[in-house]
Parts: structure tokens; C-alpha cells; sequence
């Protein structure tokens, strides 16, 4: 039978990291946008948490992965800084899934600016761990998020949030692990602010696993915001404006193209890849 890993954005399950979040993506916003998002960052830490009790590997176990795994992608370990090679590179989280045919553990590495992430799906054979597939992900202009998800009845993997240096928009792109190989199957904007303008807008999109029959499960996503408002600056606080009632989304798997298709009238149409 295929096998499937797949990412998604505010789902169900989702990864805590191994270390302490640090500040980042949504403590660097303007304070206006930072409350904005204040709620998200504690629903995404509470996911985290409830998938850790479930999937999460011991200590003892991420510490064997990380040694055998990490000096021959980065380099030698850095005991002052705690972290691999020039870009400082540490363990975000490690997950594993069972299968009938054996276990499979989703790695995320993370560089220390937060930017710059890798993917691992690994297999352990014989006392060792064998990487089966490894993706690279380069984040936008502010540090990010990862999260460990599922999206489906068997299907695992990765969600990486990440935001531009403007606090303009912010993105969440989806992969998957099929046939040895780790896939972009998404990417959904859930946060859009204007620039300067007199009918501005600020919106959030809520992302969440629905329910489904197929393989895959789709993605609602819960569209809030303020539309019609007075923006002076790339950092003042909107003023007036009109708050809009809560619209839903629904992003369904297309399996012709691999990928989730944009719903009609989705009002954040912006694509990172």
C-alpha cells in the first residue's frame, strides 16, 4: 500500500518542539498585528503539546537520532551554542507513526534565525537511523513556525508558517512524504494586511482539518477580519473600518494535480511557491 505523510496548518496534531519557542514571527509584528495573533500562537502550542503525548520520541531516543544524523548534514557540534555547522542548526521536533511495515520518524531541523528549516523522514534499520527523503525549506523575511500534523487517515508530516518582514502577509505551505519523496502539496496565505491605503483590510484565516472519505482530509479554513479601513503607515494601527462576519473555506486534495485547490472567492490568493 502507498505511503503518505503529509503537513498541514492549524490542525489537529502538531509537534512541540524540543526546545522552547523563542521569539519570533509573531512577537516581531507590530503590536497591533501581535494581538492579532496572540490567540493562534497559544492554539498552535496547545496542538503541539496534545500530538508530543502521542507521537513524540523519548529524550534518549531524539539525542541518538540527532548524533547519528546530524554532524553528516551540518557539521560538527557547537556545545556553547548547542546546535550543528555555520547555520546552527538544532532538532525542532521528532515524531514517530507506526505502520504495519514499520515505524516511520518525521524529522524538522531549524537554523537559529528561524528561517531556514529541513525535513528528514527517517527509518530505523539494524541499530541505525536511514534517511529515506530530506526537503529543504527557506522562509520568508521573519522567523517562523513548525508543526508536526495529520492530514489524513495514514497520511503525516510537516506544516511551515512563515510571514514577510512587513507583517503584510503570512503563509503556511503543506508537505507530504509519498514513494521515497518529500512533496509541496500546498500553500494557503491566512494572514493578509494592506499597505497604505483608505479602504484598507487586515484578515486571518483559522486553518483546520475537516472531516472526509477520501485519503486526504480538506482544509477549512474561518476568514475574519477588517475590511474599509484608513491605513497611514506600514506601521500604524488601522483606523475605522468595518469588521466582517466569519466566512469558511473549504481546500480540497486534487489527486490529478497532488495538490489542495484554491476554493472560489478566497479572499487571500497569494501563492509563496
Amino acid at each position: 500500500m502507498k505511503r503518505i505523510m503529509v503537513a498541514s496548518a492549524l490542525a489537529f496534531c502538531i509537534a512541540l518542539p524540543a526546545a522552547p519557542a523563542k521569539a519570533g514571527l509573531f512577537d516581531d509584528f507590530f503590536g497591533w498585528v501581535k494581538n492579532t495573533f496572540s490567540t493562534v500562537k497559544k492554539k498552535r502550542a496547545k496542538q503541539k503539546q496534545q500530538t508530543q503525548q502521542r507521537t513524540a520520541v523519548t529524550a534518549h531516543e531524539q539525542r541518538t537520532i540527532a548524533n547519528q544524523i546530524m554532524p553528516s548534514q551540518y557539521g560538527s557540534y557547537n556545545r556553547s551554542k548547542e546546535c550543528w555547522g555555520s547555520n546552527c542548526m538544532s532538532v525542532n521536533f521528532i515524531n514517530r507513526i507506526r505502520f504495519t511495515d514499520g515505524d516511520i520518524y518525521y524529522m524538522l531541523t531549524a537554523a537559529s534565525n528561524e528561517k531556514t528549516y529541513d525535513m528528514f523522514a527517517l527509518r530505523h534499520e539494524a541499530g541505525h537511523y536511514r534517511i529515506l527523503a530530506k526537503r529543504h525549506y527557506q522562509g520568508m523575511g521573519f522567523s517562523g513556525d513548525g508543526m508536526f500534523v495529520q492530514l489524513g487517515r495514514s497520511a503525516y508530516g510537516w506544516n511551515l508558517m512563515t510571514g514577510d518582514k512587513g507583517g503584510m502577509s503570512l503563509y503556511e505551505d503543506y508537505y507530504i512524504f509519498v514513494d521515497d519523496e518529500i512533496k509541496h502539496v500546498a500553500s494557503i496565505q491566512d494572514f493578509s494586511r494592506s499597505g497604505v491605503s483608505n479602504n484598507g483590510h487586515v484578515l486571518s484565516g483559522d486553518i483546520q482539518v475537516g472531516q472526509g472519505n477520501g485519503f486526504f482530509y480538506p482544509l477549512e479554513v474561518k476568514v475574519t477580519g477588517l475590511t474599509h479601513a484608513r491605513i497611514t503607515c506600514n506601521s500604524c494601527e488601522p483606523r475605522g473600518g468595518k469588521r466582517m462576519s466569519p466566512k469558511y473555506y473549504r481546500f480540497e486534495y486534487n489527486k490529478e494535480t497532488g495538490r489542495y485547490e484554491m476554493p472560489a472567492g478566497y479572499p487571500m490568493k497569494g501563492q509563496r511557491f
